[in-house]
Formats: structure tokens, C-alpha cells, sequence
């Protein structure tokens, strides 16, 4: 089974959506600001079944409603694969990328004639902690992460060996992350870098703050793509063209810019392992700040759909 974005809906107010689907059940993550809370708040009144779920990177397990843990190879088995609804809710604005990887890569694996909804709230201002030469800094991020595997999508790159990846990086607003990817590789895994920079961004403007921000990583590359920062749909289509446009590509998506991205990511990540191509990922679980973000953008839902073929 592969997975397939078939409709986007975009709403400018939480009370413009109209929750219909009976059978139906709302995984979301932990709070860390108000977006989450609304968007969760407003779901739940129309969706009794739910289940928080938290990824534990460093024992590779999913902890369920702060109590039942499951490993990485168990999660779908026992616990996906004993839910009974038709209707899947999957809130990206307070799940982790991680989060959304494996609910989907499960629901995939394990279940049948379902419908997916991913909903996502843009954030409408991020918290500025001041100015720099290279534009405005952000204060998103409390502890930086390491960059680390999600089984399945390990992929092991031998740097002793003449074949290496492509790296694509998403660029958000914090230019470190990508920076540590290319301090700690310089050279030994990945030959090509092609940066996928979010065009049109959430509000105006702030694609050229990416682009201040990341201006000493990107003095050396020339090729950078584009993809609507909220469009997950076009950000695969993107990646399709990448890889149809690389002669026997080894691809290794770094997804650390924005979650519309991120689902796109993981949907084209999803679908490529299924049919054998050689391709993996690589994050690095930042500490995100509580409260890094002020009021609700605009509201989107992304209904995913199964079907076969490649």
C-alpha cells in the first residue's frame, strides 16, 4: 500500500471546520503553546476517542497516554493494529516529526479502508529573541538535539566507499542544524546538497529570514528548490522530481523546516521505502521552548488517502 494526498482544506478560524466523520479517533501529541491547545480543544469536542503519543528517541519506543510504552517494531502490531476506528485524526501541530513518521508508517502497514486527516494550525508570529547581521533570530528551540536514526528509515552510508547521498535539508529560521549536518559530515557521507527552502512561506517575508539565517551554509550551493511552506502535496511532488532527475540516487531527507514539509517528507520517505528505493532520514529531536509562538494562522487539513500501486 502506498499513501496519497488527495485533498487540502484551509480555513481561517477554527469554527469554519465542520467535523463529520462518525468512527473516528484524535492522536495528538504534547502541548506547547496555544495553537495546540485550541486546535485540540476544538477536535475533541467532536471526537471522543483519543490517545497522546510521545516518542522516546534514545529507547526507540512511543509512550501512549503517558503510561503504555511500545517499541519502534511493536507499535503497530499492538497498538495501531488493535484501533478499530474508520477515521484517523492526526494532530501535526503538537505531534513530533517522529510521531507523525510512525503513526503513519503504521497505519500504512497494518490497516485497510481507512481515512486519514492531518491537521496542522500555523503559527501566526514566532517569538523574536533579537537581531542579528543576518536578520531576526527566533527563540524556538531550548536544547539542541542530536541528529540520529528512526528505525525503519536507518539507512547506513559507509564514508569509506566512493557512493554517498544526496542530503535534503528543509530550511526553517534556525541555521545551526543544518550547519551541524555539514561540520560533522564534510564530505564523507553526502556528495550533493539541494536545500528545499519554503516558497511562499507562512507570512510574508519570512522566507528571507530563512535565507539570511542560513547564509553561510548555503554560499557553496547552488541548487535550491522551493515548495509552498504549507503545501505537503507539493513538497513530495518536489521530491519525486529530485529523485526521477538523479542518476541511481541514495537520498537522505533532513526534515528540519517547516511540518507541512515535514509531511510531505514523510509521505514520499513512506512511499519510496515500500517499492525498494534507497532512501533514509536524518533528525535531530531539538528541545522545542514552550509558548514559542503567538495566535493561529491559518488552519489546514490534509486528507491522506491509501491506495496501490508504486
Amino acid at each position: 500500500m502506498s499513501l496519497e494526498i488527495t485533498h487540502i482544506y484551509s480555513y481561517g478560524q477554527l469554527n469554519k471546520i465542520s467535523i463529520k466523520n462518525k468512527n473516528a479517533v484524535l492522536l495528538y501529541g504534547k502541548s506547547l503553546d496555544n495553537r495546540s491547545d485550541e486546535v485540540f480543544t476544538y477536535y475533541s469536542k467532536s471526537i471522543e476517542d483519543k490517545y497522546k503519543i510521545i516518542y522516546e528517541e534514545n529507547n526507540f519506543q512511543l509512550i501512549i497516554d503517558d503510561q503504555n510504552k511500545f517499541k519502534n517494531h511493536l507499535f503497530g502490531r499492538e497498538f495501531i493494529n488493535t484501533l478499530s476506528f474508520q477515521n484517523y485524526y492526526i494532530d501535526a501541530t503538537s505531534l513530533g516529526f517522529a510521531e507523525i513518521l510512525l503513526i503513519l508508517h503504521n497505519l500504512n502497514e497494518v490497516r485497510t479502508n481507512i481515512n486519514i486527516v492531518i491537521i496542522y494550525a500555523e503559527p501566526k508570529e514566532y517569538k523574536k529573541e533579537k537581531k542579528t547581521p543576518f536578520g531576526d533570530s527566533f527563540d524556538l528551540t531550548k536544547v539542541a538535539g542530536n541528529f540520529k536514526k528512526i528505525p525503519p528509515y536507518s539507512l547506513l552510508i559507509d564514508s569509506n566507499t566512493s557512493s554517498k547521498a544526496i542530503l535534503i535539508p528543509f530550511l526553517g529560521f534556525e541555521n545551526n542544524r543544518l550547519g551541524r549536518i555539514m561540520e560533522s559530515d564534510d564530505g564523507a557521507r553526502y556528495e550533493q546538497y539541494i536545500p528545499i527552502l519554503g516558497l511562499p512561506a507562512f507570512n510574508p517575508s519570512w522566507e528571507n529570514i530563512s535565507l539570511q539565517r542560513h547564509h553561510q551554509e548555503l554560499k557553496d550551493i547552488t541548487d535550491i528548490k522551493f515548495s509552498p511552506a504549507s503545501n505537503p502535496y507539493e513538497t513530495y511532488q518536489v521530491l519525486d522530481d529530485i529523485y526521477k532527475n538523479s542518476v541511481d540516487p541514495t537520498l537522505v531527507l533532513a526534515p528540519i523546516g517547516t511540518k507541512p514539509h515535514a509531511i510531505g517528507a514523510i509521505i514520499f520517505l513512506i512511499n519510496k521505502k515500500e517499492v525498494g528505493v534507497d532512501i533514509g532520514l536524518t533528525y535531530d529531536f531539538p528541545k522545542k521552548k514552550e509558548n514559542r509562538t503567538d495566535g493561529i494562522g491559518n488552519i489546514y487539513e490534509y486528507f491522506i488517502s491509501h491506495y496501490e500501486g508504486k
